[in-house]
């Protein structure tokens, strides 16, 4: 998970798999700090994912949305 305003703030970013748990899960996205910018810069975080997360980041998504989808 990233969270961008203006800029990717890199610093507030974690894998998928850092939580186990539905409830650990949510306890560190409620933990992210909101932050704002003057624009969104959508494409740029959705870049950062790709290419500073890797497809590291990538498998972590899919192994959360298969694990959700099948149990």
């Amino acid at each position: 998970m990233v969270t961008y305003g203006n800029r990717v703030y890199s610093e507030d970013s974690f894998g998928f798999t850092a939580n186990t748990d539905k409830n650990s899960l949510e306890g560190a996205i409620n933990m992210m700090p909101y932050r704002s910018g003057v624009t969104t810069e959508t494409g740029m975080a959705i870049k950062h994912v790709f290419v500073v997360g890797g497809y590291k980041m990538l498998d972590d998504i899919m192994v959360r949305l298969a694990y959700e989808t099948c149990g």
